[in-house]
């Protein structure tokens, strides 16, 4: 089993730049607005009793409670995914039923930084504490010290895609930020 260990916390999503551009959606498309959201962090490969301290893709499933209802999202924390057959990830991209398409890929990265326990803590702490993630996560919460992360896509034009120098859909490539700056959208707490 995959994701077997997780924590999932309430919080919410707040729109900090205007991207009416690219959206229709109404949580996305009005700078200030608020949408409350569930969000389930895992390791991947850890079974339930696994400690969290141990070196393991992370797993994301976020969900937005909209007034057009719920979005849902799923996430890996890393650039490029390590099943390296692109044919297992068929395209799930439908044709829009009015104004433009856009190719989006989304990244969340934590305002605070990324922070990394040095191996020998690591290793003490899955004896002794396997639970040190999730607990200090809901630590934090409990002070009102709540983890962010600031929301960014990159946005390829249909009639830009055969130009990108990459096959855009194949999830074992990463989107070149030079070509396809990151644009930020908002912030999740």
């Amino acid at each position: 089993m995959v994701h077997a260990k997780a924590a999932g916390a309430w919080g919410h999503f707040e729109v900090t730049h205007d991207v009416s551009d690219l959206t229709s959606a109404k949580f996305l498309t009005s700078v200030g607005k608020r949408t409350e959201v569930l969000t389930r962090i895992s390791t991947v490969a850890g079974e339930k009793g696994a400690p969290d301290t141990v070196r393991d893709v992370r797993g994301w499933a976020l969900k937005f409670f909209t007034e057009e209802g719920n979005q849902d999202f799923v996430f890996n924390d890393l650039p490029v995914f390590f099943v390296r057959d692109p044919i297992k990830f068929p395209s799930m991209n439908p044709k829009p039923k009015g104004g433009s398409l856009k190719y989006v890929k989304w990244h969340l990265k934590p305002t605070g930084g990324i922070e990394t326990l040095p191996p020998d803590v690591a290793m003490r702490l899955a004896g002794e504490e396997p639970n040190y993630h999730i607990k200090d996560l809901f630590r934090a919460i409990e002070k009102g010290d709540y983890p962010t992360w600031t929301l960014y896509v990159q946005v390829i034009d249909p009639k830009d895609a055969s130009n990108a120098g990459i096959p855009i859909f194949d999830d074992t490539y990463t989107w070149p930020h030079e070509r396809f700056p990151l644009r930020p959208i908002g912030q999740l707490t």
